[in-house]
């Protein structure tokens, strides 16, 4: 499935058989404006430029996104982008987790995590050398609803990985795992669930404990964002299911949390409809009603979310575009850019980039941000 093709696939999850959701006339406000977000964001790291809008399978909203979409972005950094990850591993954890990686993982009590998904091309990658220790801050990816680890339709963190790599970082310092089904058709599907809350968690803690390292840094993407805020905020949650315990906060182990095209305030496509899990009052990403001057009825998430400003990590950093076509509306919800993490440290808006273009195309940013 293309890119293209894949957004047409996830702009039926919502609106086919109906109109498209319109935004509510009180949201219009400001809808391309970022209220001030940093003038410095396009000029921070180079970010290529308004490159293809994004497909949207990464999407923290692939419920609804409806948006139309450009090709495929900056996604063939490297060979495993189009298609899925290459076959044999050009060195332990590059492709694939690493065998010294899996042993630990299994030795560890994490063998049920399943977290290699190696049924899954592009499932999963990381790991060192046996005896061989990262050298720096190992960095954990987090992609977005209907994306994985590495490749497929919405080409995973390829082009992350790929740069990190030419520029120094080894496959024993880069991380993910494929947290979902990586299916378009069940987008609509996927929330905050308790299992995959925990299941970003629970590979976090097993990165810090694996390599030894003090702390990670963390770049999440779409709902990627949202999933890591709350496994790394940690404390109560609640699902469809009912309220649990995410676990002791992680915010003092993650020192740079780099955010991308997350939906923070809820999701545009969510405006009119709550019955679908992604755009859920629970779990979901539903924005709430706005009654008078006052936003309500957010969803139980983003609630959970705000309650605790600032605890994904010592450095905070959103990027995100008003010309996101998945985000949609100019990236505003309810007058304030859903994408922009609540007192993050930074705010990089770079007009012009779509969805996985923001993920694919600002990978010299990414890697700024990184640096302390």
């Amino acid at each position: 499935m293309t890119p293209r093709s894949l957004v047409a696939a996830l702009g039926c999850v919502v609106s086919c058989g109906g109109a498209a959701a319109e935004p509510p006339a009180t949201s219009a406000g400001g809808a391309a404006g970022s209220s001030g977000a940093s003038a410095g964001g396009a000029a921070s790291g180079g970010a290529a430029g308004a490159g293809a809008a994004g497909a949207g399978a990464a999407g923290a909203g692939a419920a609804g996104a409806g948006a139309a979409a450009g090709g495929a972005g900056g996604a063939a950094a490297g060979g495993a982008a189009a298609g899925g990850s290459a076959g044999s591993p050009a060195s332990p954890g590059k492709d694939a987790l690493s065998p010294d990686f899996r042993a630990w993982l299994d030795g560890h009590g994490y063998a049920a995590e399943d977290f290699a998904r190696d049924a899954l091309p592009g499932g999963a990658f990381g790991g060192c050398d046996v005896g061989g220790a990262p050298t720096r801050e190992p960095v954990v990816l987090v992609h977005g609803n209907s994306d994985r680890a590495l490749g497929g339709p919405a080409h995973g963190f390829t082009a992350t990985r790929d740069h990190l790599l030419l520029h120094g970082y080894r496959p024993c310092e880069l991380y993910a795992t494929t947290w979902g089904p990586a299916d378009a058709s069940q987008a609509s599907s996927q929330d905050h669930a308790r299992a995959t809350v925990l299941r970003v968690r629970r590979f976090v803690e097993a990165v810090l404990g694996y390599t030894g390292a003090a702390r990670v840094d963390v770049i999440a993407h779409s709902m990627g964002v949202t999933l890591a805020r709350l496994a790394i905020q940690g404390g109560p949650a609640a699902d469809a299911a009912g309220a649990y315990e995410v676990g002791p906060g992680l915010g003092a182990r993650v020192d740079a949390f780099i955010g991308i095209a997350g939906a923070n305030r809820g999701l545009t496509a969510c405006f009119s409809s709550s019955s679908l899990p992604t755009c859920g009052k629970i779990a979901g990403l539903y924005p709430g009603a706005l009654v008078g001057v006052a936003v309500t009825g957010r969803s139980k998430l983003l609630d959970t979310l705000d309650a605790s400003p600032h605890d994904e990590g010592a450095r905070v950093h959103s990027i995100w575009s008003p010309d996101d076509e998945l985000i949609g509306f100019g990236g505003v919800v309810w007058g304030q850019p859903t994408s922009r993490i609540p007192a993050a440290d930074a705010d990089h808006q770079l007009p012009g980039l779509g969805h996985l273009a923001l993920k694919d195309e600002t990978v010299e940013l990414q890697r700024a941000l990184l640096e302390p």
